[in-house]
């Protein structure tokens, strides 16, 4: 069960060494998927932590313990788990290598930034500890190098994903981590799909793995078929080629209130993504309905439509064009500072054969507004050079919507955040129904990388989604809005007058006492500055004669 390679266990490393205070839950995942137990020589919380982690496994077969699949919930500590495990291999792993020959202890992930948090955290580790910190012979940042007491150097290194493992090719491995490994592009086995992939990297690593590493896949879980996903499904429960665990955040830091808080904070904003990123399941974001449907009909009241504008809040007026087979729309929202609030909108259909016409189109929408205080409109790529030179010509300008996949994917998060938060306030008519109809047609599914592909269906009587594609743009441009504070006018001569003149005299006279205090100060320092220059002249020419 235990290995008699090494003086210290990894779970041992960790609170004795490293001071780590790890939690049952991570203690478990330590000494099971770390180091050398098997779930059946725990007891007590351990025990029934172990089951419910790894499916109910008894044994793991030291051939399965080369691979782990670390599938864990966001916040559960496993960044700080696989940091740790990287200092431990490289400070203690026994390994003989040649003459001159490095071994690495190698994290990869999908971009340099997210590999650099590995590393990070591992120089803080050892940083942390005088007899660590004395170990490191060379600190930069993507690496550590290290020198054992018997003098051999060992070196910790992060690299963003490269094409065919190029970048860790040629390298004596003591162990591997493949950080967000479910965030890889990945293409199966045919390495066509992608330039850089999960199946081309692990290819690249696992030959150079010494015969006592362990290669490593930590994430949480993403809905898209990727290697990790695959060595997951095939070894959750019985090991075949990997020990994969299956932990989510509540169980592994069920003792730290703030955690379970932040879950449940999570759970009430989007319980589709909490379910993903703490309980790690894997359902969900695969075509299914993208806006809450009890959300959605949770935003509408009874208010008047269009609504009253308030020029104390800031608005914003988005459209969506088509001119021949789709609609052209303009949403105006306004922001009260905290929610939001659909004040109008236009929709202009295309009739068949007669297809509209742009500058038509946007002289009505520039109209509207202006008549709601807007001096631009927020539009996507599509007719832009055209758009813009209508809305010149009707004194208003163009603001570019976000582009791309990223870009909707943004626009549309954001929506989805405040209207599952209940900051959305639709007014009950024709058109807010036709928004909620296509609303309730958006799909998201995962895309490769860890991205949405959000896309919205075309259906007969409803259009191409015209109507929530400029309501999205309008939402995620007053993200960050601030409500307008507006002075009270008094009639002069009250008493709420006079005391309001009296306090500007106040403000006034303060500010004209600052500045006189601050030139006085500046007089004096001046002064003093040309005296003591005075003292140094007349000491250098005494000093002169004297010689």
């Amino acid at each position: 069960m235990k290995s008699e390679l090494r003086p210290i266990e990894f779970h041992q490393f960790c609170t004795a060494v490293l001071k780590l205070n790890l939690t049952p839950g991570q203690t478990v995942i330590a000494k099971v998927a770390f180091g050398d137990y098997n779930p059946s020589d725990l007891d007590g919380e351990e025990r029934s932590l172990a089951v419910q982690f790894f499916g109910g496994l008894e044994e793991v077969s030291e051939d399965a313990r080369r691979f782990v699949i670390l599938r864990l919930g966001r916040g559960s500590g496993k960044t700080t788990l696989c940091a740790a495990y990287a200092v431990y291999c490289a400070v203690s792993q026994p390994v003989k290598v040649g003459p001159g020959d490095t071994p690495y202890v190698i994290t990869i992930a999908p971009d340099k930034d997210t590999a650099r948090l590995s590393i990070s955290m591992a120089r803080e580790m050892m940083r942390g500890q005088p007899a660590l910190d004395r170990l490191i012979v060379s600190d930069e940042k993507t690496s550590i190098t290290v020198r054992r007491p018997n003098g051999q150097q060992v070196k910790i290194e992060a690299f963003a994903a490269s094409r065919g493992g190029s970048s860790v090719r040629g390298r004596t491995i003591l162990a591997f981590l493949l950080d967000e490994a479910e965030f890889f592009t990945s293409n199966g086995d045919d390495g066509r799909s992608y330039a850089v992939n999960d199946h081309d990297i692990f290819r690249a690593l696992k030959p150079r793995l010494v015969r006592n590493g362990k290669g490593m896949m930590v994430s949480t879980p993403w809905p898209v078929e990727t290697l990790m996903g695959t060595m997951f499904d095939r070894n959750y429960a019985h090991p075949v080629d990997g020990v994969a665990v299956c932990a989510p955040t509540v169980l592994v830091r069920s003792n730290d209130q703030d955690v379970v808080a932040m879950v449940e904070d999570e759970m009430r904003k989007d319980p589709e993504n909490a379910r993903r990123e703490f309980y790690c399941e894997v359902e969900g974001l695969t075509g299914e309905g993208f806006f809450d449907l009890s959300a959605l009909r949770g935003s509408v009241t009874d208010d008047a439509f269009p609504r009253g504008y308030n020029r104390l809040w800031p608005v914003a007026a988005a459209c969506d064009l088509g001119f021949k087979n789709d609609s052209s729309t303009l949403c105006i929202v306004q922001f009260d500072g905290r929610k939001y609030h659909l004040t109008d909108l236009l929709e202009k259909r295309p009739k068949p054969g007669r297809p509209l016409r742009p500058s038509e189109v946007i002289k009505d929408f520039a109209a509207m507004a202006q008549r709601y205080g807007c001096n631009h409109i927020i539009s996507d790529g599509h007719y832009r050079e055209s758009v813009k030179e209508h809305l010149a010509e009707n004194n208003l300008g163009l603001v570019d919507a976000p582009e791309g996949m990223k870009g909707k994917q943004d626009t549309f998060s954001r929506v989805r955040s405040v209207l599952h938060e209940g900051l959305v306030v639709l007014p009950n008519s024709e058109l807010t129904k036709r928004l909620i109809s296509q609303a309730k047609l958006v799909t998201a599914k995962a895309a490769p990388g860890g991205g949405l592909s959000i896309k919205i269906p075309r259906k007969v009587g409803l259009g191409h989604g015209d109507l929530v594609s400029a309501f999205v743009l309008a939402v995620h441009r007053l993200a960050y809005g601030q409500v307008k504070q507006e002075s009270p006018l008094y009639e002069p001569g009250t008493p709420e007058w006079n005391q309001e003149f009296t306090r500007r005299m106040w403000v006034a006279e303060a500010k004209r006492n600052a500045k006189c205090l601050a030139q006085a100060e500046k007089e004096v320092r001046a002064t003093m500055s040309a005296k003591r220059h005075r003292e140094l002249f007349t000491l250098r020419s005494e000093r002169l004669s004297y010689g």
